[in-house]
């Protein structure tokens, strides 16, 4: 997936959020999702939830791997800003469409949400939790409300085969124009591609009475697309296999009772039964 299109797909669900109101108390559809919970580590349900509800944009449009693009999850927005300047991409300046922006409140960072626009001089986000609902707003850039800007990391999304490719010689980078003059000399110079952040798979069989982790979000995952698994235990039981194999039929996929690359793909990237 390109850069251009990842941050499409997250804006268009984004703003396909606008206008989703709060129940009683906080009560919110993110908080609910098993996957926040997984992420944090404990129910945020009734609580503020702005920084919640850009976590399930990620988490919704990139599955697993939408956690690490925003360098880990919070549901405190002076956490998540501070995990972005840990991640040295966090910006005061020159916003994106797609960055997570966050706003100065009550004496500190304490509300965000997503850039959905830069248009000149102002900018349009959605942001969760306002007035009690999804709302789409606009600001000029230099807002003192704005506290700054975290970037993705976009390149966690982008296929080898999309990635800017080096040329290496005894191995040490040489620009172009040295490798062609040393590749017309007839020396040796080999190819080969920067740092890859491929996502992997979790293991595809897994023994049944063992606790994974990786069972867990895909419990959670089968659960969200409509695919019973019972509780997200972490136990690839007898009930995770027929959700799993409901799953595959339904994908049109061998059903074997395994989590495979194929199925998990299906499952993260937002195939909705």
């Amino acid at each position: 997936m390109k850069a251009e299109d990842a941050k499409k797909k997250l804006v268009d669900l984004a703003k396909g959020e606008v206008g989703y109101h709060e129940g009683a108390n906080n009560w919110n559809k993110y908080a609910e999702d098993p996957r926040i919970a997984e992420l944090y580590g404990w129910n945020v349900q009734n609580q503020p939830w702005c920084c919640t509800f850009v976590n399930w944009c990620f988490l919704q449009a990139f599955g697993d791997i939408g956690a690490q693009m925003t360098y880990g999850g919070s549901a405190a927005c002076a956490n998540q800003a501070a995990l972005y300047r840990k991640g040295n991409a966090f910006y005061t300046s020159k916003p994106e469409a797609g960055d997570q922006i966050f706003f100065y409140s009550g004496g500190g960072i304490n509300h965000t949400g997503i850039v959905v626009e830069v248009n000149g001089s102002a900018i349009r986000t959605v942001e969760g939790n306002y007035s009690d609902k999804v709302s789409l707003c606009s600001y000029q850039i230099g807002n003192s409300v704005i506290a700054g800007y975290g970037r993705p990391n976009w390149n966690l999304l982008v296929e080898d085969w999309e990635k800017p490719w080096v040329v290496v010689q005894n191995g040490q980078i040489v620009n172009s124009s040295e490798w062609k003059q040393e590749e017309e000399q007839g020396k040796p110079v080999t190819v080969q591609s920067k740092e890859n952040h491929e996502w992997k798979p979790p293991l595809l069989k897994y023994a049944p009475d063992d606790y994974y982790e990786a069972v867990k979000l895909l419990q959670a995952l089968l659960n969200v697309r409509g695919f019973d698994s019972g509780k997200a235990d972490g136990y690839y039981g007898p009930k995770t296999v027929a959700a799993v194999n409901r799953a595959k039929r339904f994908y049109v996929l061998e059903c074997d009772g395994t989590c495979d690359g194929n199925l998990w793909g299906k499952l993260r990237w937002g195939d909705v039964k």
